[in-house]
């Protein structure tokens, strides 16, 4: 993946964040394939999303979707 594409996932996730009323981080592991895009579809059956992204974009995302909301751990 090059820069150019983190830089549309960060913006794309930023967005998202901006938008959304929650979001929730969740560790994925131990669920597997089957379960996890049937968790997928039931989410976007309600209109919510669901993502594996890696933490590095996430924790970007959030900083530029909430710059002025100070430090994300």
């Amino acid at each position: 993946m090059d820069r150019a594409e983190k830089d549309a996932i960060i913006g794309e996730m930023a967005e998202n964040f901006k938008e959304a009323p929650f979001a929730a981080y969740v560790d994925y592991r131990g669920i597997d394939v089957a379960n996890f895009s049937q968790m997928r579809r039931e989410l976007r059956d309600q209109g919510a999303k669901a993502a594996v992204v890696k933490n590095t974009l996430l924790v970007r995302a959030v900083d530029k979707a909430f710059d002025d909301a100070g430090e994300v751990t």
